[in-house]
């Protein structure tokens, strides 16, 4: 298991953020089965973000989750969750 961590980061811009960037780098390897995150309005904070982020993880069979396990975008519903909360995580 690999763990990234940026939770002293913030900011709408993803360059801010190295341990995030370094996880989307290896999101395409074979031996990534998922990204879970603590809270989902951690891990995008566009509705264009969370979008790409949510099709870069399906492009390449990656479970995209909530450590709590309410969102598991490898379920239509889930996707969805995913999608409104983007949406509302703009706002934040």
């Amino acid at each position: 298991m690999e763990w990234y961590e940026d939770v002293d980061k913030s900011g709408r811009r993803e360059d801010h953020r190295p341990g995030w960037l370094a996880l989307k780098r290896r999101i395409g390897d074979p031996d990534v089965a998922a990204v879970i995150v603590y809270r989902l309005d951690r891990a995008a904070r566009s509705v264009r973000d969370m979008a790409a982020l949510v099709e870069l993880c399906q492009k390449h069979n990656v479970a995209f989750i909530t450590a709590d396990g309410m969102i598991d975008t490898t379920h239509g519903v889930g996707a969805l969750l995913a999608a409104n909360i983007g949406i509302f995580a703009v706002f934040a």
